[in-house]
């Protein structure tokens, strides 16, 4: 007589449907931006973690860099959440399983909160920060996690490069080699701006960067303004004020 399927035999199904809702979240939590010149792809993409950042590099070389790992809002209670159950399986799935780097704009927890799990669970060869003092605890939990793994850490400034390859260009913008203090947000106003740049496409990431980073920012003659630009998100920009080299 044939059995009725038992109670264990649903179990044993449960990782796989798991495994496949995670997959179906971490596509549907994330807007990508597809640049392509001849057979090359330059693949840009913005995890949805609520408030706050994260945004994934691949470059046609191969090279990846991850920019930030906010967040807080959904259920992730403003808890390392949103890197397990975003970030990390959203990198899976565009087959990354290794960072070149990592940016951290800026201490905030909306910035900082799923890195842990990010260098926890991926290798990484090293971490760009500002390295201002921030006492929040998610970004203490980020350093000593970086400090036990052996990542390299450097502290970010004007002028530095990252190499992603023959046509693609990423310069640090800010904070310039002195930093913007007695403001009322100094980590905000010190944050980390990288421009990226892929033949007539370019990106700007501002990470949470006020009227006083701007002002010191749009003084420099740095660069055009960019084709995309990632702005923060609790105020309107004074970027499009910059004058004649920003346009």
């Amino acid at each position: 007589m044939d059995r009725a399927p038992t109670s264990s035999g649903a179990r044993r199904l449960r990782p796989e449907i798991v495994i496949l809702v995670l997959l179906i979240l971490a596509v549907a939590a994330a807007w990508v931006s597809v640049y392509r010149a001849g057979s090359r792809t330059l693949t840009v993409t913005f995890f949805n973690v609520g408030q706050g950042d994260s945004a994934l590099i691949q470059a046609p070389s191969g090279r990846t860099l991850l920019i930030d790992g906010g967040g807080e809002g959904h259920d992730y209670s403003g808890s390392s959440d949103v890197g397990e159950r975003v970030i990390v399986p959203g990198m899976m799935v565009r087959g990354v399983k290794r960072l070149n780097g990592i940016v951290v704009t800026h201490g905030d927890d909306d910035h900082v909160n799923g890195l842990d799990r990010v260098v926890d669970q991926v290798p990484v060869e090293m971490v760009l920060d500002p390295l201002l003092p921030h006492p929040a605890a998610p970004y203490e939990r980020l350093r000593a996690l970086e400090e036990e793994h052996g990542i390299p850490l450097f502290k970010a400034r004007l002028g530095q490069q990252f190499n992603f390859g023959k046509g693609i260009k990423a310069m640090v913008l800010h904070p310039g080699l002195v930093p913007i203090w007695g403001t009322a947000a100094d980590a905000n106003n010190n944050s980390v701006v990288l421009r990226l740049v892929y033949g007539k496409v370019s990106f700007l990431f501002t990470g949470d960067v006020e009227t006083e980073g701007e002002t010191s920012l749009c003084a420099a003659p740095c660069s055009r303004f960019p084709t995309t630009a990632r702005t923060p998100r609790r105020r309107p920009t004074s970027f499009a004020r910059c004058g004649p080299s920003w346009r």
